[in-house]
């Protein structure tokens, strides 16, 4: 196999000598080449501002309501007056049986049905420890084109590209890093806090050789409050959920918690701990990896990542 020094293009018929993207000079793959990550720019697809939110089903609120529905389960009721009622009979009936007893037995009971609500035993069938990765992204690649660039400073990765409408990806070649059946979670910053048309976020199942040619990117913006999901395949950008208002998103320039759980293709989404929706991965890529996103010449500050398994 040889790679292109210049875009990272790889390419498996060793007749080749030079790129068919750039003309460069092909070299042997190695160990040292290998451990760059992939970057490469798409464009996003076209979208009208002002028409972007009137696509959605007629049962969702329009974009100033909220849908930040958290449902929380109801809390059992106490059934300690049930013991209260049957001790008291029994007290009327047989006498001699002193309020210190009755208060232990109510509270005894009070203390179980607390210690059930609380503490849940966990099911077999799930592993008792969570393994976690972490990465800080201080060995990830320090570049700079006419496209975009990537810089690693004050404990944060800062991506940009450098073109409006344009996007750019930066995909991890890290195996340990593989999204499906997984918790992925990132950190990420809008270091100028303006609106952003295409978004900024997480990508998951990517091929770490050939980014955008199948992945999901879970996107936000921090100036509207809102997120997208976008799935990517053979280099096009297609929009699995449209821009949605989410006030669980910190605004402007502060730090945003971005996660996405895969369960058996199953991907739920959350921002800074609160669920956002789900959707089913169509596309099946098992051995894909992260990558973050970032878009519209705005630089991203990215850190904090993390994959559980």
């Amino acid at each position: 196999m040889k790679i292109c020094p210049t875009c990272n293009q790889t390419y498996s018929d060793e007749s080749l000598n030079f790129c068919l993207n750039d003309g460069g000079a092909l070299n042997p793959v190695n160990d040292e080449n290998l451990s760059q990550q992939t970057v490469i720019m798409g464009q996003a697809p076209a979208t009208n501002p002002k028409t972007v939110f009137t696509n959605q089903p007629v049962s969702q609120p329009n974009w100033g309501a909220s849908q930040a529905v958290v449902i929380q389960p109801p809390k059992k009721k106490s059934k300690a007056w049930i013991w209260i009622l049957g001790i008291v009979a029994l007290l009327v009936i047989f006498g001699g049986i002193g309020l210190v007893g009755l208060i232990g037995l109510v509270a005894i009971s009070g203390s179980d049905e607390t210690t059930e609500n609380k503490s849940p035993q966990k099911s077999p069938n799930k592993p008792e420890s969570v393994t976690v990765t972490k990465d800080d992204f201080s060995n990830w690649e320090r570049f700079s084109n006419d496209d975009a660039s990537g810089e690693f400073s004050n404990g944060e990765y800062k991506l940009q590209s450098k073109k409006v409408r344009f996007f750019y990806v930066v995909v991890t070649p890290n195996l340990n890093f593989k999204t499906s059946n997984s918790t992925t979670t990132v950190t990420a910053r809008n270091s100028n806090g303006v609106e952003t048309e295409t978004g900024y976020g997480l990508i998951i199942h990517s091929d770490p050789d050939n980014a955008l040619t199948k992945d999901y990117a879970f996107l936000i913006d921090s100036a509207k409050q809102s997120y997208r999901i976008v799935k990517h395949l053979d280099n096009k950008e297609t929009t699995e959920v449209s821009w949605t208002r989410f006030p669980a998103i910190r605004s402007g320039t502060q730090t945003n918690e971005i996660q996405v759980k895969d369960e058996n293709g199953k991907m739920s989404f959350f921002i800074n701990g609160q669920f956002a929706t789900s959707t089913t991965d169509s596309i099946g890529y098992k051995d894909g990896v992260v990558g973050i996103y970032a878009g519209d010449g705005i630089p991203i500050a990215f850190s904090n990542l993390q994959i559980g398994k």
